[in-house]
Order: structure tokens, then sequence, then C-alpha cells
């Protein structure tokens, strides 16, 4: 019993010791912000050794630690320390072990489902109660601000903004677990707050007028309902029926407002809709992907050429290509294969559950779209640290590479 007893403090405080420094990197805690990730990587690997958890080094990870040192290497600024400009990418190779590894153990799968999907509701909520204070703050003096569309942040008011982009981007992972908890969690108070959460974050992007969010979380209920449809209840034919009255949909809002775009834009001017009908595509990210495609050459060292002339790109990686140049560009690319192959792996994978692969699959959509069209890796860390947490979740749940889906 004594045994027992220790081993079930040790999981609470590991429990509690995981939840406390999440919260800490997620809400950007002055001073430990920048190490939380770090101390909760130490963490782990202790727990893991007193658990007797089989541990592997993950390809991916060493991939990553390989693009920490030839990015940090190309863009080395010796006025900053060398943690302070690599904390991001080498807290993301620590995330994407600790996720590799959150399935290994003796804890049965569906204990271990639960607690992925507890733990990812934990970080929404989270984020949510961030963004509510944020906006509050902002509020309360809302001719302070910096600019349109950005507010102060609570620790630095009037040195460090927070872009509306940015909490639309965290507030999507909250979108994405209320479309999954509404369709496929059991207790009905999950499915309750599932579309709690997704309404609010559907809300907040409409009221800052951030486009992506609001076009993008329609898209996750749909996935999900087509899959739980489909997948679930056996509907195919409902399922595909629904599915082209969704594209038909879909065309038929372009046609309207490619057709009818300078009338939307006088009805609704002066209203939080009217970002949405004022703004389309920018011409600049078009011009830096030309610019970027024209130069894209094993000669090309960074130094952040394009951002200076044409605008920093919302995209990932050509965040990595303009400033870090083409060999951080080419190890990270060799990490975006690997993944992608895991994921395949993963989803054919016949002992991995279908709700969690519907449940990563939604995330990894959100993670996709952010990183194709945002430049997230210094204006939400947490994002890009928890996304990496997420690959490695798929690394682990993949059969290795040889080897046949179990």
């Amino acid at each position: 019993m004594t045994a027992e007893k220790n081993g079930n403090l040790i999981d609470r405080i590991y429990i509690a010791l995981w939840v406390v420094l999440s919260a800490a990197f997620v809400l950007e805690t002055p001073g430990i912000v920048f190490w939380a990730p770090t101390l909760l990587f130490g963490v782990w690997g202790a727990y893991a050794i007193i658990k007797k958890i089989p541990l592997h080094v993950p390809v991916g990870a060493v991939l990553l630690l390989l693009f920490c040192a030839v990015y940090v290497g190309f863009t080395y600024d010796p006025s900053q320390s060398v943690y302070y400009q690599s904390y991001i990418l080498l807290q993301s190779a620590f995330l994407f072990s600790m996720g590799s590894h959150f399935f290994a153990g003796n804890a049965d799968r569906e204990t271990q489902e639960k607690k992925l999907c507890d733990y990812i509701l934990l970080l929404c909520i989270i984020y949510i109660i961030y963004t509510i204070v944020t906006y509050v703050f902002y509020l309360r003096d809302p001719l302070n601000v910096p600019a349109d569309r950005k507010y102060w942040s609570i620790w630095y008011p009037g040195e460090v903004e927070k872009t509306a982009t940015g909490f639309g981007a965290s507030l999507l992972l909250g979108a994405a677990w209320g479309a999954y908890a509404v369709f496929f969690e059991k207790p009905l108070w999950k499915r309750i707050l599932g579309g709690g959460i997704t309404a609010f974050c559907f809300g907040f992007n409409v009221l800052t007028g951030t486009r992506l969010p609001v076009l993008f979380t329609p898209v996750l209920v749909a996935a999900a309902f087509f899959l739980w449809l489909v997948f679930r209840k056996r509907k195919l034919r409902a399922g595909l029926v629904i599915l082209g009255v969704c594209l038909l949909l879909g065309i038929s809002v372009l046609i309207i407002y490619t057709v009818f775009k300078d009338q939307l834009r006088e009805r609704f001017s002066g209203t939080v809709f009217s970002r949405f009908f004022e703004l389309g595509l920018r011409s600049t990210r078009w011009k830096y992907l030309k610019n970027v495609l024209q130069d894209f050459s094993f000669a090309y060292l960074g130094g952040g050429v394009h951002s200076k002339t044409v605008g920093v790109p919302h995209n990932f990686w050509l965040y990595i290509y303009d400033f870090g140049g083409i060999v951080p560009f080419a190890v990270y690319f060799m990490f975006t294969v690997i993944t992608a192959v895991s994921y395949i792996h993963f989803l054919i994978a016949k002992n991995v559950s279908f709700e969690i692969k519907c449940f990563l699959s939604l995330l990894l959509g959100v993670v996709f779209v952010e990183f194709m069209i945002e430049d997230l890796l210094y204006a939400l860390p947490s994002f890009v640290l928890i996304a990496h947490f997420l690959f490695g979740v798929i690394d682990g749940l993949a059969p290795p590479f040889g080897k046949k889906a179990e």
C-alpha cells in the first residue's frame, strides 16, 4: 500500500507541475515563460525515469535539434544570448519528444487518450482566459491601444503588443476541441462545453475582425460532423450529400462576394463585419511569394531580405527560408516530410482508435492552416510549441518506419 500511495503522490505532483508549467508558457508569465517548457521537459524526464517508461530518441527530435543549431547559426546576433535566440526551436524539440512518448509506458491506451483530450482542453481554457483578460484591459482603456486590432500585454502594458491575429490562432485550438467534443465526447456536459467554446471562439474573432478563424471555424464543425456521420453513424450517402451541399454553398458565397463586393463593403461599413468585406488577400503576399520563388536557390543565406523589402511572410516555412536561409529551410523541410509520412502511418494504424484519429486530425488541420498563412514563430511561441507536441504525439502513435500498420 505504501508503494501504491507513493506512486499516486508522484502522479499527482507530476500532473500538477505539468499544468502549472504549461499555464506559465501559454500565459507568457514574466520570469518563467522562457524556461517553463524546458523545466517541463526536465520534470517529464524525471517522471519517465521513476516510472521506468521506455525511452527512445525520435528522428523528428534529432532533426529539430539540428534545425535549431543551423537556424541560430545563420541568424546569430551577438547582442543577445544564444538561449534567447534558440529557446522556441530548442523547446520545440523537447515538446516533440514528450509528445512522442505520451502513449508510452504501462497506462492503457483509452486512459491516455482521455488525458490527451483533457490536456488540450486545459490549454484551450487557458488561452480563452488570457484572451478575455487582455480584451477586458483593452475595453477599460480603448484610447491608448497601439494600433487597430492590437492590444497591450497584460504583463507589459505600453511595451509589448498582442495582435488579434495571435489570439485568433490560439482560439482555433479551442474551436477544434469544441467541434470534436460536440460529436464525439460522451458526457453531455462536455458536449455542451464544446459547443460553448466553439461559439465563443467564433464570436470573439468576429468581434475583433480576425478573418481566418471566422472562416475556418464552420469548416472545423462541418468536418467533425462529416466524420461522425460517415464513419461513426455509417451514413455515407447522407454524408456525401451534405458535403456536396456545403461545397455548393461555399462556391455560392464566393460568387456572391465577388459580384457584390462593393455593395457589401458599403452595407457593412462601420460594423464589426466591415473588415471581412474591405480586405481580401493582400497583394504583398503574392509579391513576396513571387520574389522568394525567383530567388530560391542553394546560395540564398537568409537575412530577412524579402521581409525587409516586401513584408514579413505569413507562412512558417517561408519565414524560416527568408531569415535563416536555405540550410535551415532544408532541415525543417525534411522534418515536415517525416511528420507527413508519420501522419499517414498514424491514419492507417489499426491499433489507434478512430476517435483519436479524428481529434488529432482536426488539431493538425488548425496547425497546418495557421503555419501556411500566419507568421507565428515569434508572434505566438506557445502555439508553435503545442504544434510540435502534437507532431510528436502523431510520431509516437504511428508504426515505426519499415513496419506495417497494426
